[in-house]
């Protein structure tokens, strides 16, 4: 029944709501009923002559809403991590899909970057996973990395063909790197 009220609804958002405040109250007004928020915040909708205050209302109490869900999630998903003996735990495929998405959800903020990160200077050796096809290439840091915000920018010389790129190391793609180990120039 949500959905049909949905899909009517943003079929034809426009007809009834050709301007900006009418939309606001247009969007408020079925997100709340959407939502199934608790009667005393609809009293609120209602009395409201300000859509955007309105619709700012009702984001906030579906921001609330959904956070509480998400926990609800997570904690179900700390659940199918164990503790206790498991006769409990649901594991058909819904409810560990349910798990994974709630675990995917934890993923909040910026990853940072590795601590060895921070150790890079010229002369060091690294490896950069390039592609599928290439796999890891070995490489010599030609300069004196520069570091911008939240990236550090590296120049590697690489060994299989002499070739020279200044590549980005960022916390979100941090796994294309790795320091060599056991050679000289290599991290403590």
């Amino acid at each position: 029944e949500r959905i049909a009220v949905f899909q009517t609804f943003t079929s034809s958002l426009l007809d009834i709501a050709p301007g900006d405040s009418d939309r606001a109250f247009a969007v408020a007004m079925i997100a709340g009923e959407l939502a199934s928020l608790p009667s005393e915040l609809r009293v609120k909708m209602l009395t409201t002559t300000d859509g955007v205050a309105r619709l700012r209302m009702v984001l906030r109490e579906l921001g609330s809403t959904l956070a509480m869900d998400s926990a609800r999630k997570i904690t179900k998903s700390l659940s199918l991590g164990g503790g206790g003996d498991g006769t409990d735990i649901d594991l058909d495929p819904k409810s560990l899909q349910e798990a994974e998405d709630a675990q995917k959800e934890l993923q909040v903020g910026i990853p940072e970057l590795p601590q060895w990160a921070n150790q890079i200077q010229k002369g060091v050796r690294v490896e950069y996973f390039w592609s599928e096809v290439e796999g890891w290439c070995l490489g010599t840091v030609d300069e004196d990395p520069v570091k911008i915000m939240d990236e550090i920018i590296v120049t590697v010389k690489f060994d299989d063909d002499g070739s020279i790129h200044k590549l980005p190391i960022r916390g979100d793609d941090k796994a294309r790197w790795r320091p060599v180990m056991g050679e000289s120039g290599a991290f403590d």
